[in-house]
């Protein structure tokens, strides 16, 4: 028998729900009814060819998928620490108004888990200015030199405060111990990830057309290239934004207007990426500030702060579509619609 060759193309499994519906009302679901569906969506060119990859893109996605893990144990480890000094001794939680972001906090907790052999209180007896420098050597295995005094004097005070569930007091701070060495250990090895990341992305030759936009690091961009792919692929930057889920969905019918909400219908996980990508946008982009000022002060279809950094994030997406597709770096005149993307000729940096 000779080989027969055939092509691939990909039916997204949402189309294939609704054609079920579609066909004759039910939910039915037989494999002989799902291939015949699927072979009318391919013939009406519903359909889709799968993404190949080339090996450097390929490999960052990989790194992506592998720094989203070690971010969601980070986080996972903080919520736990939260959670377990709120119920066995809430007053180290009152040392400081952010207590888990502040690395002052964490390296004194480092040392009162190192030595208080489950009572607080019985690291008084070093007394204070002790107590200050052994903060102080702990703080360079946080990535920090200096300490906040008044942070590690909240700290000191709470030693002698009995509050919580005095049972669970010793296993929670063993355990709080154990907490902060993952913790230690796992931004270690997402340091190392993202250099790979950014290492990638010059490799691609996208790292100085990413990092021209203000306000948008190459940690960032590459974040969002791992969820993207290639972004050559995508016929506009209004397709990217669909593809991550924050293109605005409406529901208008005659005189009703409900409210408009993004759609949900892409990638959670270059949604995300482009979210917090917003963040430092909106604060370091002079262009991205303008527009979030605009959308939260208008008279008229005001946005939340919410809704507004959704818009920004959309917005970055579309950037770097832009300056990556066109080879050319980010220009604030053209980003604020001051003058046309044609009108700048200059190439951009390799």
């Amino acid at each position: 028998m000779g080989a027969a060759y055939h092509g691939f193309c990909c039916v997204q499994s949402l189309a294939v729900a609704r054609a079920r519906e579609g066909d004759d009302f039910t939910r039915d679901k037989t494999d002989h009814r799902d291939a015949r569906l699927i072979g009318k969506l391919a013939a009406r060119l519903d359909c889709y060819l799968p993404e190949r990859a080339e090996e450097a893109w390929a490999r960052l996605r990989h790194l992506g998928a592998r720094r989203s893990a070690l971010v969601a144990d980070l986080i996972s480890a903080r919520q736990q620490i939260g959670d377990l000094l709120a119920c066995a001794w809430p007053a180290a939680l009152g040392a400081a108004a952010r207590p888990l972001e502040s690395t002052t906090w964490l390296a004194a907790m480092g040392v009162v888990t190192d030595r208080c052999c489950g009572d607080p209180a019985r690291l008084r007896k070093m007394g204070y200015e002790k107590f200050v420098a052994a903060v102080r050597r702990e703080l360079p295995r946080w990535g920090a030199k200096r300490a906040y005094r008044k942070i590690v004097a909240g700290l000191w005070a709470a030693l002698a405060d009995p509050g919580g569930v005095a049972a669970q007091r010793r296993g929670v701070l063993e355990r709080v111990h154990l907490l902060l060495g993952d913790w230690r250990s796992l931004l270690a090895r997402l340091a190392e990830v993202e250099a790979r990341m950014c290492a990638v992305l010059d490799e691609l030759g996208l790292a100085a057309l990413a990092a021209s936009i203000d306000g948008v690091s190459a940690l960032s961009a590459a974040v969002i290239l791992a969820e993207t792919g290639d972004l050559s692929r995508f016929a506009s930057g209004r397709a990217v934004v669909k593809h991550a889920g924050l293109n605005p969905a409406e529901n208008t019918s005659a005189t009703l207007a409900g409210a408009t909400r993004i759609s949900r219908r892409g990638r959670p996980g270059l949604r995300t990426a482009a979210w917090r990508a917003a963040w430092p946008g909106v604060r370091h982009n002079r262009v991205l500030a303008a527009r979030y000022a605009h959308l939260t002060g208008r008279d008229g279809n005001r946005l939340s702060g919410g809704q507004a950094r959704a818009a920004c994030a959309a917005t970055v997406l579309r950037w770097l579509w832009a300056v990556i597709t066109r080879r050319q770096a980010w220009d604030a005149r053209i980003a604020a619609g001051l003058i046309p993307a044609r009108a700048v000729t200059a190439p951009a940096a390799a």
